[in-house]
């Protein structure tokens, strides 16, 4: 699955296929992001693409997501007031 994702950022971002997986996923992919995207809310983000951002959540080991338009998790629910 990391060598799929591999060549999939490597067609987006070129210098991704001269570079192992763990410097693109861990270096160079967050500094990029971070400078396209700044230091905006999620109510911030662009409508389109559709930006959802994944974590753990701690108390049950389940997924997180964050999106623009809801946060939560499919066993605690979502939310769109935040």
């Amino acid at each position: 699955m990391a060598s799929q994702l591999h060549v999939k950022l490597s067609r987006h971002f070129p210098i991704a296929g001269t570079l192992s997986f763990n410097e693109v996923l861990v270096r160079k992919l967050p500094r990029a992001f971070k400078e396209w995207v700044g230091s905006m809310r999620l109510m911030e983000l662009p409508s389109a693409p559709e930006f959802i951002f994944n974590a753990t959540e701690l108390h049950t080991g389940r997924l997180w997501s964050f999106s623009r338009s809801r946060v939560g998790s499919d066993e605690i629910g979502y939310t769109n007031r935040y």
